[in-house]
């Protein structure tokens, strides 16, 4: 921010605090025997993932640590506020997507299923187990998931390289148990939305409308591809086939 507005003087002061930071943090608070992060809890992992304490490098056997983690309890979250801004969004840029997805929507506790299994029409100050009241029906503490949805599922990332608010990139995931998804964001020179369809064939029909301004790239998931065999190409308008890989090399057998 500092930066973006021409402060160089507290910009490199505010670097400099972030540098020594996460220099203490990897010091003293990650067992790089086991790229695990102190408390060996989902909220930790998840977070020093997220804010990049681990280096690109380590991230995929950190990743491994916090499925060790879920898996512990029963592909369940186990995290709080801070934790649930972190988790979701690290699985879906892992590849982890379709995991994400069922903790998110598990029947049972604790789960943002289960609060609609249990007749939420909002989000609840907390995740308690059968029987117990929320102390609040109308909090905001676990609402990250709904940016959740519009940047995963719909693959809308707004301002990904800091540079602009009318970039975009799209990014979708194209979770296994969902066979339509819509989402829509308003940016500075227009709206942004994007549509995909399953199809009984598991051909995936993807739309994506964007204003003129919009600058950024449509990047497939790994195994994806669209008709010409590509799996990026830069932001447009258009109606987009993407089967998987697999499929393609069937079809040409």
């Amino acid at each position: 921010m500092f930066d973006c507005i021409g402060m160089k003087l507290q910009r490199d002061f505010a670097a400099n605090i972030a540098s020594e930071l996460r220099t203490a943090v990897r010091d003293c608070l990650i067992d790089f025997g086991t790229f695990t992060a102190v408390g060996n809890c989902q909220t930790t992992q998840a977070m020093a993932i997220f804010h990049d304490i681990f280096e690109q490098a380590e991230k995929p056997f950190a990743v491994k640590t916090l499925i060790a983690q879920i898996e512990s309890k029963n592909g369940h979250f186990d995290v709080g506020i801070l934790g649930a801004r972190a988790i979701f969004r690290v699985l879906g840029d892992f590849g982890y997507a379709d995991l994400a997805y069922e903790m998110i929507m598990h029947p049972d506790y604790p789960s943002y299923g289960n609060w609609i299994r249990r007749g939420a029409t909002s989000l609840w100050e907390d995740f308690r187990s059968e029987g117990v009241i929320p102390n609040s029906r109308n909090h905001h503490f676990f609402g990250d998931i709904s940016a959740w949805f519009i940047s995963y599922p719909g693959g809308i990332r707004v301002n990904p390289r800091l540079a602009s608010a009318d970039e975009v990139d799209i990014k979708p995931c194209f979770i296994e148990k969902l066979s339509h998804v819509y989402a829509r964001h308003d940016i500075p020179c227009g709206n942004v939305s994007v549509e995909w369809t399953r199809t009984d064939e598991g051909v995936i029909e993807l739309k994506i409308s964007a204003p003129d301004g919009a600058k950024g790239f449509i990047t497939l998931p790994a195994g994806y591809k669209f008709d010409n065999s590509a799996a990026f190409c830069r932001l447009k308008t258009g109606e987009f086939r993407v089967i998987k890989a697999e499929q393609k090399d069937r079809n040409t057998d």
